[in-house]
C-alpha cells in the first residue's frame, strides 16, 4: 500500500509522540504502601498516589474507580491505561486513531520503513531515549 509523504510524515510524528509516551508510561494501578488500591479520596486530592504525570482530579479519580465497569473500561483504556508499544493507523480511514493496525500483516513493511526512519532520526539527533537517559536524575528521584 502506498502512503502520500503527508501520511508518512504524520506517521512519524505518531511513532515519535509514542517512544516518547513509552518512556514516560507510569503504572496504571499502584497499591499504596498497604497493598490496597488507592482509595477514591486519594485519587481525587493527590496527585502523587498513582500515574503522577495526571493531576488529582474528579475524573481521574472517578475514572479509576469504576474502570473495571464493562461501560467504563474501554474509556479508562483509551484514555488512561497503557498504551500498546507500538501503534499504526491510517489516517486517512481512521482520523480518530481508534483502529490501530500495528499488528495487521499487510502494513508490515510500512511499520518497518516508518521504524527505520524514526531510528534514523533518533541517531541523527542523538535523542538521550536511546541510552536511557530518562532512567537517570534529573528525570527520576536520586535513590
Amino acid at each position: 500500500m502506498a502512503l502520500g509523504n503527508h501520511t508518512l510524515s504524520s506517521m512519524l510524528s505518531l511513532l515519535l509522540l509514542i517512544l516518547f509516551s513509552m518512556v514516560h508510561s507510569v503504572q496504571a494501578q499502584v497499591p499504596s504502601e498497604s497493598g490496597k488500591l488507592p482509595t477514591y479520596e486519594q485519587l481525587h486530592k493527590n496527585t502523587a498516589v498513582t500515574m503522577s504525570d495526571l493531576d488529582a482530579s474528579l475524573t481521574k479519580a472517578w475514572m479509576f474507580t469504576h474502570r473495571d465497569e464493562p461501560d467504563v473500561r474501554p474509556l479508562f483504556d483509551l484514555t488512561l491505561n497503557h498504551r500498546p508499544s507500538e501503534e499504526l493507523y491510517v489516517l486517512r480511514n481512521d482520523p480518530d486513531q481508534l483502529t490501530n493496525i500495528a499488528d495487521n500483516a499487510a502494513f508490515a513493511k510500512t511499520k518497518a520503513k516508518l521504524a527505520n526512519r524514526l531510528m534514523a532520526v533518533l541517531k541523527k539527533t542523538n535523542d538521550p531515549r536511546l541510552t536511557n537517559a530518562f532512567d537517570r536524575p534529573p528525570y527520576v528521584e536520586n535513590n
